[in-house]
């Protein structure tokens, strides 16, 4: 009995220490456990106490923190000697909605790969919102070479950082860079002046895709083609050819270059 109270206690003791950069009251409920461990013949009761004067809000956070980092044969047990059935129910159905969304989302961003992969595009309507969106521009001559190594290669004259928004097709723009893997062999047809020139500012709101003759942006991102942008509602023409575009760590085009030149 004495093995399995210790037991709990250090379960406990490690996700209270996993809590302390959002728990007010860490520091308190840290010397109780170690209190706790230090007489092992005592039981749970005084430190369900010390958590019970706590915040909700930051009974809340403990209760998905213990019930995300637990072994699942244990996590019921220690969470009922902790929290009445009321606080368990609040908290997980934070963690159910939390997990649903995350689905939704690994179940969207599938199907855009599988699009990608079959129409060699990217819509950008079709990504979720809230999504960041890392676009590698390169001159026209380095754009072949650079699909084949995606967001590794080095030359990327241009790296625009897309935020997606409630609206499709829609982005905001985070970052703007100029040469940010110091591999571009910079010439007078483009080099940091020309990028000035071109530069978007932080939070400004794009539509980037494909044009013709100056006309309205397409959404539309091609590997290997020209980016266009429209800004404020008026269409700037790119310099640059996109040769690398990324979710998160996933290389959006480097499949379907390989396939293009296989």
């Amino acid at each position: 009995m004495a093995r399995r109270r210790r037991a709990e206690i250090e379960e406990l003791r490690s996700e209270i220490e996993g809590s302390r950069p959002y728990l007010g009251l860490a520091r308190e409920i840290h010397a109780e456990v170690e209190r706790a461990v230090a007489d092992p013949v005592g039981d749970l009761d005084e430190l369900a106490e010390v958590i019970a004067r706590m915040p909700r809000d930051a009974r809340l956070e403990a209760v998905l923190a213990a019930f995300r980092g637990l072994p699942a044969g244990e996590q019921w047990d220690l969470l009922a000697e902790l929290f009445d059935d009321a606080e368990l129910r609040d908290a997980l159905t934070v963690e159910h909605e939390r997990r649903l969304a995350a689905a939704r989302r690994t179940l969207r961003l599938r199907t855009v790969l599988a699009v990608v992969d079959e129409r060699r595009l990217l819509d950008t309507r079709d990504l979720p919102p809230g999504e960041d969106l890392t676009v590698g521009l390169f001159r026209e001559v380095d754009v072949r070479a650079a699909l084949r190594r995606g967001s590794a290669s080095t030359a990327v004259a241009r790296r625009l950082v897309l935020r997606t928004t409630d609206e499709p097709g829609r982005l905001l723009v985070l970052a703007d860079l100029f040469n940010p893997a110091n591999g571009l062999y910079v010439t007078p047809d483009y080099d940091e002046v020309v990028w000035r020139e071109e530069r978007l500012a932080p939070n400004t709101s794009v539509c980037v895709g494909t044009s013709s003759d100056g006309g309205a942006v397409e959404p539309l991102i091609h590997p290997g083609g020209r980016l266009d942008i429209e800004v404020a509602g008026a269409t700037r023409r790119s310099r640059l050819h996109v040769g690398a575009a990324t979710i998160g760590d996933v290389d959006l085009f480097v499949a379907t270059s390989q396939k293009e030149t296989g």
